[in-house]
């Protein structure tokens, strides 16, 4: 299939008719959306690249860590307590006169994030990573 170019037309204006014209605007338009099809497909690989490249630069977490992780934080919230320690709360009179919590927030984010980490890191023997203990014996031996 010829592609027709605003080019072309203007080279045959002798040619130009109606029909000439609507095959040249539909033609116009195919080309259009072919376009956009490949910015399309462009896009979407530009996207699988990017995603490609962050796992790359992931650390590795095995099947059997990753289970041992989700069990530890599964076992950690299911033994949670609360008090009213842990929470700000504003009350206030609603419509038909009864207490209504306005606001609540948990102020013991914090330290359950620090517990959760203790807790996962129990479940570990925690090693240094290759590249620092290369850099260790490196520094060493004085080189």
């Amino acid at each position: 299939m010829e592609t027709k170019t605003v080019e072309n037309i203007v080279k045959h204006q002798n040619e130009l008719t109606p029909e000439s014209l609507e095959k040249c605007i539909e033609q116009l338009e195919v080309n259009v959306q072919d376009l956009h099809s490949q910015v399309d497909m462009i896009n979407n690989d530009i996207a699988t690249k990017k995603r490609a490249l962050e796992d790359l630069n992931k650390p590795e977490l095995t099947q059997t860590q990753l289970d041992i992780i989700t069990d530890a934080i599964g076992k950690f919230v299911g033994n949670l307590e609360f008090s009213e320690q842990d929470f700000d709360i504003d009350l206030t009179m609603g419509y038909d006169n009864k207490v209504e919590i306005d606001h609540l927030q948990f102020n013991s984010s914090c330290d359950m994030e620090t517990d959760i980490m203790h807790y996962i890191e129990k479940q570990f023997k925690i090693v240094q990573e290759k590249s620092s203990i290369d850099e260790q014996v490196k520094e060493n031996l004085g080189l």
